[in-house]
């Protein structure tokens, strides 16, 4: 088990969070540029020295500011994918990947061993000779990971190791570095990224940090279906709109939520009341977009600008610029066949059902 309790300073910035990974739990780090992630990695790692605090893994402790112990980077069993999948330019491909093992002392049939399984497992194969200057990013980036997975560490950091991905790329990568921490059944796997898709893919549990500090913490499951804030459904890519409710018929409520009048389910467990605030949550991928005014069940349309466009794990959202606004997600395809763009008016559709109201 990895327990970090760390303060810690960078520049301006101070960093002040908690957190756990279970071994064979894949814990996601979720949060925007500069909520802490990577300092909070690096501190874990030895790499930057925290102002206070300690960090445990597996029993074993690797800082302690009150004990006076501060084991060094080097001798910390971690294995890290940096942010940009840092890899030794006089090495090649298979040079890289078989560092670690070498590094630890394992017999040459021992690294040939871990080496191969790692190329195999990250389809580097073909690129094996190959110079890392030479390299794509993603690549690289798959090299990065391949060193990393090498040794098959107590604990693995992974610093946003899909973000150098083009989408096709990043779709089979997912795919395998989702297997490989799921196959680390007695090992702490902590996943950094922006991208929710990453971490509900991948990891078990969820942190999510903003400003140096957690906001909320949970299950993959629990934090898509009950984030506490605007700004944690923000960062988990979920719509939160607020307004003030309405009962209809049954579990039914209308929002009205700035210019926009919803309609949803009443959430069982946080039930909305008539005169208090309550909240919508919608997930874009409930979202349907059409070109002309859609005919259907669905009980709520709107007509608007897209005022945003953006990639998301091979996906396009699409923000229409109401208020507030509400985003959809998109395959490619379909954006191409609606013409979407900035300034294009589409309809937007969804079901009661896919919208959670409570209060």
């Amino acid at each position: 088990m990895l327990r970090a309790d760390l303060v810690a300073c960078a520049g301006r910035f101070e960093l002040d969070a908690s957190i756990g990974a279970e071994a064979g739990v894949p814990l996601g780090l979720v949060g925007g540029n500069g909520a802490g992630k990577t300092t909070l990695l690096r501190c874990i790692a030895g790499l930057h020295r925290p102002e206070r605090g300690r960090v445990s893994v597996g029993g074993e402790v690797w800082f302690d500011r009150g004990r006076g112990i501060d084991v060094a980077a080097h001798r910390r069993p971690v294995g890290l994918v940096p942010q940009h999948g840092i890899l030794f330019p006089h090495l090649d491909v298979t040079g890289n990947v078989a560092y670690g093992p070498r590094a630890s002392g394992l017999s040459r049939t021992a690294v040939r061993r871990a080496v191969a399984v790692s190329l195999e497992r990250f389809s580097l194969i073909p690129l094996a000779r190959r110079r890392t200057g030479s390299l794509s990013g993603g690549e690289r980036q798959r090299v990065a990971l391949a060193r990393a997975c090498a040794l098959d560490p107590p604990l693995l950091l992974l610093d946003e190791p899909l973000a150098a991905l083009d989408p096709l790329s990043r779709i089979e990568a997912r795919a395998i570095l989702r297997e490989v921490v799921r196959e680390r059944g007695d090992r702490c796997t902590v996943l950094v990224t922006h991208d929710v898709r990453d971490a509900v893919d991948i990891a078990g549990r969820l942190v999510v940090l903003d400003g140096g500090r957690v906001l909320q913490e949970g299950t993959a499951t629990d934090m898509l279906q009950h984030p506490r804030s605007s700004l944690v459904a923000a960062l988990i890519g979920q719509n939160w709109l607020s307004g003030d409710p309405e009962p209809g018929a049954g579990d039914l409520w209308t929002v009205a939520a700035g210019e926009l009048r919803l309609v949803g389910v009443a959430d069982p467990g946080e039930p909305p009341q008539a005169g208090r605030p309550a909240y919508l949550l919608i997930d874009p991928r409930d979202i349907t977009l059409h070109a002309t005014l859609p005919e259907g069940s669905a009980q709520n349309t709107v007509r608007a600008r897209v005022s945003l466009l953006s990639e998301a794990g091979g996906h396009v959202r699409v923000t229409l610029g109401t208020t507030p606004p509400l985003t959809a997600e998109i395959t490619p395809g379909s954006a191409t066949q609606l013409g979407v763009h900035s300034g294009r008016i589409l309809w937007a559709s969804f079901k009661a059902t896919a919208a959670r109201v409570f209060g």
